[in-house]
């Protein structure tokens, strides 16, 4: 069994300014942008390519010190979730 990966939903956009990213839904019946920075910004970044939760998890323990594995675990598993119900993200 594949594990699940996921990306950015089709319908979002988004603005890199390099230190935030600004996401939208432009299919959202009243779009509200969100406001991406620090590990949510590396996170977005990281998902233009479909990437499995352990993808993820390997990539931010890589990048950021001193970080509990458990926790970025725990963490990404819940921001997917908040991406996935504000129609910015889906899984492939």
């Amino acid at each position: 069994m594949t594990e699940t990966r996921w990306r950015h939903a089709p319908e979002a956009t988004d603005v890199d300014s390099g230190d935030r990213v600004v996401v939208v839904d432009l299919t959202a019946r009243d779009p509200r942008p969100q406001v991406l920075e620090g590990t949510a910004a590396t996170i977005w970044r990281l998902l233009a390519e479909p990437r499995t939760q352990a993808e993820l998890v390997t990539a931010l323990t890589d990048e950021y010190d001193d970080v509990d594995p458990a926790q970025v675990a725990a963490d990404t598993a819940g921001f997917l979730q908040q991406l996935a119900a504000a129609g910015l993200a889906t899984t492939v």
